[in-house]
C-alpha cells in the first residue's frame, strides 16, 4: 500500500438489523472470521475493531484511500457475514444494515484517539468494567497483551509516539 493510504484511515460502522444482538457470542466470532478472511485476501489495511452485540466498528485504510474503496468492502462483508451466519447457524435473513456508515479518520493522533473511543466502546456501553475484559476487539493486540480475534496492522505514529500503547496516555 502507498503512502497516501496510510492517512487516509475510515471509520466503518455496521449496525444490525433491528438492532438485534445478531453479533453476540459465537456471532461475534464468526464476524471475526470473515474479517480475518477478507483482511487476508484483500487490499487493506485493518487498524483496529470492537465487536459489539447489535454493532461493529472498524478502522481502515484502503489501497487507493477513498471513500468508495470503504463502502466497497463494507457491502463484502455484509454479504460474506451474511452468508457465513446462514450457513453456520441457520441466522433467518440479513443481519447487518444495508447502510454502513464510512467516515474519514485521517492518520496520526486523530486515528489514535478514535482507536482508543474504538476500545472503549464495550465500557461504555457497560459490557465490562476495562477495555482488556472484552474478547471481540482488537485491544489485546494494541496493547502488547497478546494476540486480537483478528490481526491488525500498525497504522504509521505520530512523531514523538514511540508505540500504540504509549499513545493513549498522553
Amino acid at each position: 500500500m502507498g503512502s497516501a493510504a496510510d492517512n487516509d484511515a475510515f471509520l466503518l460502522s455496521f449496525s444490525t438489523i433491528g438492532q438485534r444482538p445478531a453479533l453476540a457470542g459465537s456471532h461475534a466470532a464468526v464476524f471475526c472470521r470473515v474479517l480475518a478472511r477478507l483482511h487476508r485476501r484483500l487490499d487493506f489495511r485493518l487498524y483496529a475493531f470492537v465487536v459489539l452485540p447489535d454493532r461493529a466498528r472498524l478502522i481502515v485504510a484502503t489501497s487507493d484511500g477513498t471513500p468508495d474503496s470503504a463502502e466497497r468492502l463494507a457491502q463484502r462483508l455484509r454479504s460474506r457475514l451474511g452468508r457465513e451466519l446462514e450457513w453456520r447457524t441457520r441466522w433467518p435473513g440479513p443481519v447487518l444494515r444495508d447502510a454502513a456508515g464510512v467516515v474519514p479518520v485521517g492518520g496520526g493522533r486523530t486515528l489514535l484517539r478514535r482507536v482508543d473511543f474504538l476500545h472503549r466502546l464495550p465500557v461504555l456501553m457497560g459490557l465490562v468494567g476495562e477495555p482488556s475484559e472484552w474478547r471481540w476487539s482488537s485491544y489485546r493486540g494494541w496493547r502488547g497483551l497478546g494476540r486480537p480475534p483478528v490481526p491488525v496492522d500498525r497504522p504509521p505514529l505520530p512523531t514523538g509516539v514511540q508505540s500504540p500503547a504509549r499513545a493513549f496516555s498522553g
